[in-house]
């Protein structure tokens, strides 16, 4: 059984839902990225029961507080684990647009391209540090996997309202210094 597929399981049985989000749900678009780490969207109002959910023999929990849980393995087959709680209004937008992906053999939900581009914005603006180069890839590849146009009002208005004005431009910089794609 696999991480997600137990994460699934254990969700399940105490009616939780969540969608796969970051590196993986990338990478299920078909958007070449490695990652050795599970993200995960869930509401904030269940932040209780993950913890419960969490606490397997697999798994320890090494940060949390707030809107976020760090789950690192007991051990070496399994990624590392970060639950990331929005509010029930933020999850039900997630949820109108999300999809269903194959992740091997099995199938899970992620949420719309623009959520997760939204959410790299996010990560960047409120936590910036040594992710921002990846964060900024993660962006401008997921531009390139939707066809959306960066100098559209609407990729221009996510920009600001997740990141802000700065990162737009920053992003515009790139795109066109570095010929990206």
């Amino acid at each position: 059984m696999t991480v997600l597929s137990a994460l699934q399981s254990r969700a399940h049985q105490k009616g939780l839902g969540f969608f796969v989000v970051g590196g993986q749900a990338i990478s299920a678009l078909g958007v070449p990225r490695q990652t050795s780490d599970l993200e995960i969207v869930a509401r904030g109002a269940e932040v209780d029961t993950w913890r419960s959910v969490l606490k397997q023999p697999e798994y320890v929990l090494t940060r949390g507080g707030g809107a976020f849980l760090e789950c690192q393995p007991n051990g070496l087959q399994a990624y590392r684990l970060f639950v990331i709680f929005v509010g029930d209004e933020t999850f039900e937008r997630m949820k109108e647009s999300a999809q269903v992906v194959q992740f091997g053999g099995e199938k899970a939900i992620i949420p719309s391209t623009e959520h997760l581009i939204a959410m790299r914005l996010y990560a960047l603006r409120f936590m910036p540090g040594d992710r921002t180069q990846l964060d900024m890839g993660d962006i401008l590849n997921l531009v390139d996997h939707a066809g959306l146009r960066m100098d559209d009002d609407e990729f221009r208005n996510l920009c600001i309202k997740y990141g802000d004005l700065g990162l737009y431009e920053r992003l515009m910089k790139i795109r066109e210094e570095s010929n990206w794609h």
